[in-house]
């Protein structure tokens, strides 16, 4: 996995279904950068390769109040 850096504004909401569970959803569109390295077979060289772009997140998710 390459290192990246991610900056993604989220907008969710959270429902309850009964008195004890609930579950959560969110969407989210922003910016991402991803940085790689590696050594090239032949040359035997370093090559540093930046990519970037449109990022998105989804989440979902259920809980449980005790």
């Amino acid at each position: 996995m390459d290192p990246g850096i991610f900056l993604i504004p989220t907008w969710g909401m959270r429902r309850n279904i009964g008195t004890s569970f609930n579950y959560d959803i969110a969407f989210g569109i922003g910016y991402g950068a991803t940085f790689e390295e590696y050594t090239s077979f032949y040359s035997g060289e370093t090559i540093h390769n930046t990519e970037h772009g449109v990022a998105y997140a989804l989440r979902l998710a259920i809980g449980y109040k005790f």
